[in-house]
């Protein structure tokens, strides 16, 4: 309502006055410890939806002092609000300075994966976050660089500029390196080069040293929290997380094991093994006996499960419509719709469960939408096998 051309100047004032007053309150909100990471993810959001100086001023603050997640939001709502040419923009020395940040974090990135040696499952599993974390910093320096230099050319190169066909990407480098002129920021090309040249080729095989791991440790001292935890229990030793022969997963009490495993598990593998994190906090184990009943169709839904041990067959109208084991889940479908449960689920064998409550999940999804595409591929998966035993079935009808 802000950016409408027709409002008289004393209703923006009032609507300026207004919003204001509600970003003052959401101020409050965020410098209170009751908030968790989804209420104050959203906190952003509606900060963002206000807009006006108040607001820019908020997200700034976000995007220097939060998290990885914070800063992620704070940096997507400064970008989305300049699409509106009547909305305040931070200040140029300001967004230089930033950038300049996030770059100094990908240089640190590049350091340390040059440092890596080895191929054991932990160090892999490092190199997926180290990954995933100069992604996040990319993604925040495009954003800084759409409100320094032409919008759409920025969110162009953004787009491709990971392409899998050379030429698509080499397109995309070409355009960022005609656009940004900055002398301090022309450096971001020769680091995107640089990461995507080291994300395609894999560390040398072999045992590291001591003095190698001391030197990420040190890479990774400062500013790096989550790198130097997954790294820490890097150096602890072999993956205690295994698959037996009968299909049982054994799995240590801490919190990173869980989070390995959960990194398996396809409704989940589009997380960062940061966001997926929390969901180490809010997992319930859940123990069946066989032939027991986790939920009956029509119920409503209240959590959703994986199946850490033992196997359950999901039954439609008392008939068996498919068998589900380690790693897989179930029940997702009637926590994103409020509707009751479209089938039973009974165990075929001695059986442990995770569940993680509806309140929960939908935090989950409302912080990364990356796990909206993990259901999504679930249920599409879902959807092709039921097509296909259709198929089947109709053919061996017709035979």
């Amino acid at each position: 309502a802000l950016g409408r051309s027709d409002l008289s100047d004393r209703a923006r004032a009032a609507l300026m006055r207004f919003g204001e007053g509600l970003v003052a309150e959401v101020v409050e909100r965020l410098r209170g410890q009751d908030a968790n990471l989804a209420t104050r993810t959203r906190l952003l959001g509606v900060v963002e939806g206000i807009g006006g100086r108040a607001a820019v001023e908020l997200l700034m603050g976000a995007a220097m002092t939060g998290g990885q997640s914070m800063r992620n939001q704070a940096l997507l709502g400064l970008w989305r609000l300049a699409r509106d040419p009547l909305q305040p923009r931070p200040p140029r020395d300001w967004l230089v300075a930033r950038a300049d940040e996030e770059m100094r974090l990908l240089r640190v990135y590049s350091r340390v994966r040059g440092h890596i040696r080895g191929l054991g499952v932990r160090r892999l599993f490092f190199l997926t976050e180290l990954d995933a974390m100069r992604w996040q910093a990319e993604t925040r320096v495009f954003r800084l660089l759409g409100l320094l230099y032409p919008r759409a050319a920025m969110y162009r190169a953004y787009l491709h500029y990971r392409s899998d066909v050379r030429r698509v990407r080499s397109n995309a480098i070409e355009l960022l390196d005609q656009h940004v002129r900055d002398p301090e920021l022309r450096h971001f090309v020769n680091l995107i080069e640089m990461a995507l040249d080291a994300t395609v080729r894999l560390p040398a095989a072999g045992a590291s040293l001591d003095g190698v791991d001391i030197a990420v440790a040190k890479l990774l001292a400062h500013d790096t929290p989550w790198l130097r935890r997954v790294w820490d229990w890097v150096l602890v030793g072999d993956i205690r997380l295994t698959l037996s022969d009968e299909g049982v997963l054994d799995v240590a009490t801490d919190p990173m094991d869980i989070v390995f495993l959960l990194k398996s598990v396809p409704l989940f593998a589009g997380l960062s093994g940061e966001q997926l994190l929390p969901v180490a906090d809010i997992v319930q184990r859940v123990d069946y006996e066989k032939g027991q009943v986790v939920f009956e169709q029509g119920q409503p839904g209240s959590h959703v499960y994986l199946v850490l041990e033992g196997s359950v067959e999901v039954l439609h109208d008392g008939e068996r419509v498919a068998v589900l084991g380690a790693k897989e889940c179930f029940g997702e479908m009637a926590l994103l719709d409020s509707g009751a449960r479209s089938a039973s689920i009974r165990t075929l064998a001695d059986t442990s469960l995770w569940a993680i409550a509806r309140e929960d999940f939908q935090d989950l999804l409302d912080l990364h939408p990356a796990l909206a595409k993990g259901v999504i591929r679930v249920l599409t998966h879902r959807l092709r096998d039921a097509t296909d035993q259709q198929a089947a079935s109709s053919d061996a009808k017709a035979a």
